[in-house]
């Protein structure tokens, strides 16, 4: 009985253990992309996760990849939906054919609502549903829990954003290094210090959610920032020109130099010829008596 009990159980084991690799076989690979986001990447106001960021009242576009990873090993109609806002948005495409093994693309398009919160993520999730002859399935992703790398700007904080990146462009302070000292000023360093505050006072404000106020922040740091190069251009501009007048005059005084030294050449020859014909015709003495 008790070699019959093991026996059972180990074909129980084999059984279950049968079923739960058919099941993870059967799960499917989703990837997911946002496609033309206004912004993406690092948003200090939403944490150190990436983001994709839209703006209200735009329209917003996921691409979703599935495969097919050997649902029974045969052919699936495949749909996806998404579910975002409180609105579920189906695939433009719909019941593709999928064999086991390959990979479809399916594209989904929402309305981003005007009135969408900007103080927070916007979590969504994506069903992807399986048809296999008579039996219908649907996926879950994320299978743990909802994606929330999606946020909604308004005016003034895409505006902002834009800005910021911009502004990230442009030098932050006077070059270094030597020669380019000479062309630094008094002038250009206030200039890059102002656009400096003013970025500060920026982050400070885009941080907190006061949007408008760092818009306008960062719009006066670009403006300083301008101005300084403008003003570090003029001033090497005036250097350069003080360089050439220099240059240019050295050339003259070289060439006076030279035309001094051919004519104190030529003096110092026909010196040197002048002594050689006294040395020629000069009179002799004959020698004195013994």
């Amino acid at each position: 009985m008790r070699k019959i009990a093991a026996f059972t159980i180990l074909l129980l084991s084999l059984s279950l253990s049968m079923i739960m690799v058919n099941q993870a076989k059967a799960s499917p690979s989703i990837a997911r992309r946002w496609q033309d986001p206004y912004y993406c990447g690092y948003d200090e106001f939403y944490g150190p996760n990436p983001i994709y960021a839209y703006k209200a009242g735009t329209k917003a576009s996921i691409v979703v990849q599935v495969t097919n990873d050997g649902y029974w090993n045969k052919e699936a109609d495949v749909t996806v939906k998404l579910e975002i806002f409180g609105e579920n948005e189906t695939s433009e495409e719909t019941d593709v054919k999928i064999d086991p093994g390959r990979t479809s693309i399916f594209t989904v398009e929402v309305d981003v609502p005007t009135d969408a919160t900007n103080l927070f993520r916007q979590a969504y999730v994506i069903y992807v549903k399986f048809e296999v002859e008579t039996e219908i399935k649907w996926e879950r992703s994320p299978s743990w829990g909802v994606y929330d790398d999606f946020v909604v700007y308004t005016q003034d904080q895409a505006e902002a954003r834009r800005l910021k990146t911009e502004l990230g462009y442009w030098p932050t302070g006077q070059p270094s290094g030597y020669g380019v000292i000479f062309m630094q000023s008094s002038e250009t360093w206030e200039l890059f210090e102002m656009a400096s505050i003013e970025k500060k006072q920026a982050d400070y404000e885009y941080t907190i959610g006061h949007f408008s106020s760092a818009k306008t922040h960062y719009e006066s740091s670009l403006n300083y920032t301008k101005e300084a190069v403008k003003a570090f251009v003029s001033k090497s501009s005036t250097y350069e020109d003080a360089m050439l007048s220099l240059f240019t005059a050295g050339s003259g005084l070289m060439n006076f130099y030279g035309i001094a030294l051919l004519i104190g050449g030529i003096g110092f020859l026909l010196m040197g010829i002048g002594v050689m014909v006294y040395l020629v015709r000069r009179p002799t003495h004959s020698t004195p008596p013994t």
